[in-house]
């Protein structure tokens, strides 16, 4: 189903992060494209995929989640983090 859960869904970690990626994706493919730059995004995408192959889906969510805030936040072209 492709209907809104916020209640259940959010509590996932796995729903949290597949939500995540829906978000996260157009602006890696504005980082891709050179038009929105982060520093600490290399780093961060690691972190994510060490917290997931270590099982910690919770802390795979937090930083993805603030991953993306960070990046929504910044202006594209922006060659600073938004923190």
């Amino acid at each position: 189903a492709t209907g809104r859960r916020t209640s259940s869904a959010t509590r996932d970690p796995l729903a949290r992060l597949d939500l995540i990626v829906s978000r996260l994706d157009p602006l890696m493919e504005e980082v891709k494209k050179g038009k929105r730059r982060d520093q600490f995004l290399e780093t961060e995408i690691l972190a994510i995929t060490g917290a997931l192959s270590l099982g910690m889906a919770d802390e795979a969510a937090d930083r993805a989640e603030r991953l993306v805030t960070r990046l929504e936040a910044q202006p594209p072209g922006d060659a600073t983090p938004g923190s």
